[in-house]
């Protein structure tokens, strides 16, 4: 989840990551592709907006990935992230891995989506400064900038912080 929430990717892109598509020289992702329900199970395919793109990883997540990296095969095409059986990572298999709908019940926010870790994410860059084009420039939602995307899904806390809802 929280490589999820620090990259602002979908579910579905953060189980379709491989070896290979992390470069620990820059700290960059090249997002390829994601895993996607289909008739009999589950299988990747390209990305939602049918292009490869590539995300920074920010210095905070960059241990975990260091570790996932030195806790797989060496194989490029290893997954970095898989189920508690080895399988794909789905949003089945991450709610009921983390809890999910106890959690966000009992934190007072059951209407949480596992999507809106995406939003979260971009909202938590904007909240620690990054520019609003560098991190919304992230994430393309039918053709519309991040941040008009995002706009409906956040509201103001008190102080002026905003959370993604």
């Amino acid at each position: 989840m929280e490589f999820t929430a620090c990259t602002a990717a979908r579910i579905g892109e953060t189980s379709g990551v491989r070896r290979a598509d992390i470069d620990r020289e820059t700290w960059t992702w090249n997002v390829r592709r994601q895993t996607t329900p289909s008739p009999g199970g589950v299988t990747d395919k390209g990305t939602k907006g049918k292009r490869a793109r590539v995300i920074r990883l920010i210095p905070e997540i960059r241990p975990l990935v260091d570790r996932r990296l030195n806790a797989i095969s060496d194989d490029p095409m290893a997954r970095l992230f898989t189920g508690p059986r080895g399988g794909r990572v789905t949003t089945a298999v991450l709610r009921d891995a983390t809890h999910w709908d106890e959690v966000v019940t009992a934190l007072g926010y059951g209407y949480l989506r596992r999507h809106d870790l995406r939003h979260t994410g971009l909202t938590w860059m904007e909240g620690c400064g990054v520019a609003s084009d560098a991190s919304f420039s992230w994430m393309r939602v039918g053709g519309l900038a991040g941040a008009e995307a995002l706009q409906p899904a956040a509201e103001e806390l008190p102080g002026g912080a905003r959370h993604a809802v």
